[in-house]
């Protein structure tokens, strides 16, 4: 429901969340191009298969999906679906907020390894093709030392 929605988006911006972008249906999202740290799902207003679609926006590093439940048996339908973490209606939006933000802390630290890990395989390669190169040396010397007819200078 769109005044859902607003109400929403007045608790992020309360809290200092500056970018928040709202959308009903939620199945409109899956047209947007915009990089999201966190997706909040209203299962009420959407159907599962909208994980399907929200997968494609993060690249190699979906945003996570936090799940409005309303009903027995969705949040584990939810995290079945893809959610990372669930909160059921009605909730308190202090438990809102900190569950955003503990998937948004576990978001960065999960982008921050990959980047580490990036940096580790290139310096990695890095470090094979300098051993390749010095082997190679080795054994261009190794075969001039070894050599029956040494040339003299």
């Amino acid at each position: 429901m769109p005044s859902q929605v607003s109400q929403l988006k007045g608790v992020l911006r309360g809290a200092g969340y500056a970018r928040v972008c709202g959308s009903h249906p939620p199945a409109s999202i899956a047209g947007l191009r915009t990089p999201f740290d966190l997706i909040l799902l209203h299962l009420r207003l959407s159907d599962l298969q909208i994980f399907d679609a929200l997968a494609d926006l993060g690249g190699t590093s979906p945003p996570p999906v936090l799940a409005i439940t309303t009903g027995p048996g969705e949040p584990w339908r939810a995290l079945q679906a893809g959610a990372r973490d669930c909160i059921s209606t009605p909730f308190d939006p202090v438990e809102l907020l900190t569950r955003m933000h503990h998937l948004l802390e576990a978001q960065q630290v999960h982008r921050t390894l990959l980047a580490h890990q990036r940096t580790l395989e290139q310096r990695l390669q890095q470090c094979t093709e300098d051993w390749l190169v010095s082997t190679s040396r080795c054994c261009a010397l190794t075969a001039l030392l070894t050599h029956p007819d040494p040339i003299v200078a």
